[in-house]
């Protein structure tokens, strides 16, 4: 009984135990796969690491001042059991209302997008030495209801002259509108004014207008607000984006 037992734990044992010049056979054998794999990954890092737009973060301290009146009122409902949240409670979910934030969307205008139109990988490593913004310098544009929240094409067809696609809709097929720079475009329920252009022949943009509840959203997604320690009275503001110069216009 005794033997049969320990013949028993010698097996177990012995299927225990982690063959290493069987790993290292293995590990020979697809040496080359473990190579192409860990270069694809690396050149796909690479990729990212070129690609990849930079995150900026613009920073703000607010100080809340409160009067003499709002201490009493604050100390008041702190003896009858009342004001159960912070003090900036009602600063903070003011700052994140859509009040402010359309207002910031109004005096931004951060409702219009415009970039430029590349192709999907090769137009990747395509820079161009001024921002879409600046190269396609909108002063009016409007869309009817249906457009909105849809990318609209500008071609620049040179000397002043520019080609606007409009995309396919429920309500009628894609169409194409030529416009001139300085002159008011209207077709249609779109109406497009271009202060200026600077661009090359061929150039292309995709310009949309968003609603207004998108466009604060947006901002919204981008924004966070916290209080600096308990009960300071101070409020951090964090904004992020891949413009650093948009972002501090938004702060």
């Amino acid at each position: 009984m005794a033997n049969s037992e320990n013949t028993r734990q010698k097996s177990y044992s012995k299927d225990d135990e982690i063959d290493l010049r069987q790993i290292w056979d293995v590990l020979s054998f697809n040496k080359y796969k473990i190579i192409a794999s860990g270069g694809v990954g690396l050149l796909l890092a690479v990729v990212y690491v070129l690609l990849a737009s930079p995150v900026y973060e613009a920073n703000a301290l607010v100080q809340i001042e409160s009067n003499k009146q709002n201490n009493i009122l604050g100390d008041a409902q702190a003896l009858l059991g009342g004001g159960g949240g912070s003090k900036s409670d009602a600063e903070i979910n003011l700052a994140r209302s859509r009040m402010v934030l359309g207002r910031t969307v109004d005096e931004v205008k951060s409702d219009v997008m415009v970039a430029y139109k590349r192709l999907p990988i090769i137009g990747a490593f395509q820079s161009k030495e001024i921002k879409a913004e600046e190269a396609l310098k909108i002063n009016v544009f409007s869309v009817p209801d249906e457009l909105y929240n849809e990318n609209l094409e500008l071609v620049y067809q040179g000397d002043k002259k520019y080609t606007l696609i409009l995309p396919e809709t429920e309500k009628s097929p894609e169409e194409k509108v030529s416009g001139e720079v300085g002159k008011l475009l209207s077709y249609k329920g779109v109406l497009l004014n271009l202060q200026g252009v600077t661009a090359e022949v061929g150039d292309s943009f995709a310009i949309a207008k968003l609603s207004k509840l998108k466009a604060i959203e947006a901002i919204k997604d981008n924004l966070s607000i916290g209080d600096v320690g308990k009960d300071t009275g101070i409020l951090t503001f964090n904004f992020v984006g891949t413009d650093k110069d948009k972002i501090q216009l938004f702060l």
